[in-house]
This record gives C-alpha cells, sequence and structure tokens, in this order.
C-alpha cells in the first residue's frame, strides 16, 4: 500500500505543517473540515490557517510517495529536515501516538 508524505504551506508566508497519510483526498478533506469547524486535533495548525485567511490561502501538496513500512521514517526526515512551524512538536504521527 501507498503512503503519502504531505505539506501545507501558507501561501502568503513560511509557515508550514508537515503531516503523512494513506489516503491524501481523505486527508485533505478532513485538514480542510477540521480547519473550518474543528478545535481538535491539531490546534496550532489550525488555529493558524482560521487567523490567516482560510484554508484556501494555504497549498496542500505531496511531498513523496512512499511504502507504508517507511511512511514515519520518512515524514521524520522531512519534519526534521523542513522544520516546520505549525507541527505540535517535531515528532512524527507514530513516535506522538505512542506518548
Amino acid at each position: 500500500m501507498t503512503s503519502y508524505i504531505y505539506i501545507i504551506k501558507h501561501k502568503h508566508s513560511d509557515n508550514a505543517y508537515v503531516g503523512s497519510t494513506d489516503n491524501f483526498n481523505s486527508r485533505y478533506r478532513s485538514h480542510e473540515r477540521r480547519s473550518n469547524f474543528g478545535t481538535d486535533g491539531q490546534k496550532r495548525l489550525y488555529g493558524f490557517i482560521r487567523d490567516n485567511g482560510g484554508f484556501y490561502d494555504f497549498d496542500m501538496d505531496i511531498i513523496c510517495k512512499c511504502s507504508k513500512e517507511d511512511r514515519y521514517k520518512i515524514e521524520q526526515h522531512y519534519i526534521d529536515t523542513l522544520q516546520p512551524t505549525l507541527n505540535t512538536d517535531r515528532a512524527c504521527s507514530k513516535k506522538r501516538m505512542r506518548k
């Protein structure tokens, strides 16, 4: 199965978020919905989106495709390399789930 590493980037600044998913289209719709109505999950990301023009002032793009087995290792690589300002912490999704 294919997984995706993606970035959400504000069109008017360098603020960004890096994440991963097995279903990019579903995750896109989830971020879109949560940025408008949600208070759960990534509060820093969704608050920034609401305060800075809404979801359509952001681009959500696939950085790379990878195997499901390599998903979290590659996501962590991009978090470490790009240092996105809107990620809540510097650990990828899987490491956050272990806490």
